[in-house]
């Protein structure tokens, strides 16, 4: 009878790694994508207030002069220039007026903070209404016969008392 060779356990472990290592480089190269033009130009134009009534941003707001930095954007962005470099651009033409958002604010940041505080002022207030609750005195649902008459006679006798 021949025996088939053994496979020791151990002589697989260097290509497992290896594998494992590729797909944990595909799956990391996968989730880090280089965002389009359009929507690095969506995100730019969200940061900057249009400089004709510095109330709504480029993005939602309808005017020619708008309209003219959004295409400008639009162009600088096609050509390559880094979307920082065309926000510090249009900053000094304009001022820091323009700027929706703080300089060096991440929007989702903002976003993420805003929620945080909001959870954090639910929790004090669930926590505060929840002590307020537990100092009250317990209720008495209904009361028993005797004590109703125990309690009107303490009554009369009080009533008596100030006559």
């Amino acid at each position: 009878m021949v025996e088939a060779p053994r496979v020791h356990y151990r002589s697989c472990m260097p290509r497992r790694r290896i594998v494992t290592i590729i797909l944990a480089l595909a799956l990391a190269a996968c989730g880090h994508r280089v965002p389009s033009v359009s929507e690095r130009e969506a995100a730019l134009e969200a940061r900057l207030l249009a400089p004709c009534c510095w109330v709504q941003t480029l993005d939602s707001h309808q005017s020619p002069r708008a309209s003219e930095l959004r295409a400008e954007i639009r162009q600088r962005l096609t050509r390559g220039e880094p979307a920082d470099r065309i926000e510090a651009d249009l900053v000094a033409r304009y001022g820091e007026r323009l700027r929706a958002v703080p300089a060096g604010l991440d929007v989702e940041a903002m976003g993420a903070l805003m929620f945080a505080f909001a959870a954090l002022a639910s929790t004090a207030i669930l926590i505060w209404r929840t002590r307020l609750v537990a100092r009250r005195p317990a209720a008495t649902g209904s009361t028993s016969g005797d004590e109703d008459a125990e309690l009107a006679a303490r009554l009369d006798d009080d009533l008596d008392a100030l006559d």
